[in-house]
């Protein structure tokens, strides 16, 4: 896919290069859904734009059940932005055979990782990544945004306190 630019890309941003196990062309293989495969061809690569944030993309890191450590350069920064998004989660039925109250195919609040920050002084901080409200699905359906996107202030985002919402921090 062409680089992708949302918009222009602000100053206060600088990518960092990852170092990635697979290419979205090579995600079929690699257990995602059909449906995300199929989306991988428009996912973007190269030097690219999102929400005024600079990326490189390369290869990506490709999450399953077991855990995966991510070493990135010695960098001071005030902020540390992931480009990511979740596969689809089928709805789950109950005994009858009917749909449990549902959340969406996003599967809102459900917990989908938990990212894990080492500092250079070895002090650790546990992200938590929950599905709608840090992470998103690949594809969106009507009704179905994000509600806290990178909001682990309480602060600086869609569900900070400052726009009527309850913060990261107050659940």
């Amino acid at each position: 896919m062409p680089a992708t630019e949302d918009g222009p890309a602000s100053p206060l941003f600088t990518p960092l290069k990852l170092q990635g196990s697979t290419t979205v062309t090579q995600m079929r293989r690699k257990g995602v859904s059909r449906q995300m495969a199929d989306w991988a061809a428009h996912a973007p690569t190269g030097r690219c734009v999102a929400r005024g944030i600079c990326f490189e993309i390369g290869k990506v890191v490709l999450i399953g059940r077991k855990p995966v450590t991510v070493e990135l350069p010695r960098v001071r920064a005030p902020w540390l932005v992931f480009l990511h998004a979740s596969d689809i989660r089928p709805l789950e039925r109950n005994e009858d055979g009917f749909f449990l109250p549902t959340r969406g195919t996003g599967q809102l609040g459900e917990r989908a990782a938990d990212y894990v920050v080492e500092y250079a002084g070895g002090q650790e901080v546990r992200l938590p990544i929950r599905r709608r409200c840090q992470i998103g699905c690949f594809h969106r359906q009507w009704g179905e945004l994000m509600t806290n996107a990178g909001d682990f202030d309480g602060r600086t985002t869609f569900g900070s306190r400052r726009a009527g919402g309850h913060g990261e921090g107050s659940r």
